[in-house]
């Protein structure tokens, strides 16, 4: 079983925080997390040092402001949790956005790290993309118009052991959820080429190679992890040049999926969070369902 003790959400005193908050706590319910962070980050505006300025007459100090917005999400999570043994923490950063979220995932070593897209970007800078690349962290997307009502969950597989990893921490969601059922692994399967060569007979016949090949790596995967094929069900979904991930979310937005569950490659040589295309398509695609990386 995975430990998250620690997770890191990021707020900035929008609508989408409640929708955060809610979620956050949550995963700490089912991932029996024992504290939660609360990150807050009061953009610095930057002024031309030509531009003289009489700072008594255009700005206050910031101190009190930060108190206030310390309290406020304090309360608010607190408010939300209501009786709980969970620690929580509030730290606000003044600057420049990313970097101060970036010293703050350094500082903090958040198990797992919650951040939010809005239906519309605000250009703060802290684009999904940039924080799934920097941060050491297991990831958390969550749209605004997320659905908090888990009760379907899809792990996209490749039969690697970043796969085995999903599955592990999906296993675990649902028991703290309590969801009944196999878990849906989803594999998909590129016939682009099928496609491109169709009048050459051997790539005809790739159409019904590809999914026996699919199958006999799924079962060197189930053997490989010692897992029970019964508590799975494999689709294996064809797409003849869309992109993976595209086949991906239109799948779990046909399937009604709540959640995305899926390993990523795991770390550079300078410890960076590097995985690839097909996670870093999803979240920079997604608008409505949750995508979480798994390290």
């Amino acid at each position: 079983m995975k430990k998250y003790k620690k997770i890191l959400t990021t707020l900035d005193m929008s609508e989408l925080d409640d929708v955060l908050v809610d979620y956050t706590l949550k995963m700490a319910k089912y991932l029996d997390a024992k504290t939660i962070y609360g990150a807050h980050i009061i953009p610095v505006i930057l002024i031309p040092n030509f531009i003289k300025l009489d700072p008594s007459n255009f700005f206050l100090p910031t101190a009190p402001a930060v108190e206030k917005i310390r309290e406020k999400v304090f309360n608010e999570i607190k408010t939300k949790s209501g009786e709980t043994d969970l620690s929580i923490h509030i730290k606000i950063e003044e600057g420049r956005p990313f970097a101060k979220l970036m010293k703050m995932v350094s500082d903090v070593k958040p198990d797992l790290l919650i951040f939010g897209k809005k239906e519309k970007s605000e250009g703060s800078g802290i684009t999904s993309k940039r924080v799934a690349h920097n941060a050491n962290a297991d990831l958390l997307l969550v749209p605004q118009s997320a659905d908090l009502n888990i009760q379907k969950i899809m792990v996209p597989v490749d039969f690697s052991e970043n796969s085995y990893r999903a599955i592990q921490v999906v296993q675990q969601l649902k028991e703290a959820m309590k969801l009944n059922g196999k878990i849906d692994l989803v594999h998909v399967l590129d016939a682009s080429v099928v496609e491109q060569y169709s009048s050459y007979q051997i790539y005809k016949e790739l159409s019904t190679l590809l999914p026996k090949i699919a199958d006999q790596q799924y079962q060197k995967f189930i053997n490989q992890y010692g897992l029970d094929e019964s508590n799975f069900n494999l689709t294996c979904q064809m797409t003849d040049g869309e992109n993976i991930a595209n086949a991906l979310l239109d799948f779990a937005e046909e399937e009604d999926y709540q959640l995305i569950v899926m390993g990523a490659k795991g770390h550079s040589y300078f410890n960076n969070f590097v995985f690839g295309s097909v996670a870093e398509t999803l979240i920079d695609l997604t608008h409505k369902l949750p995508i979480m990386i798994i390290r």
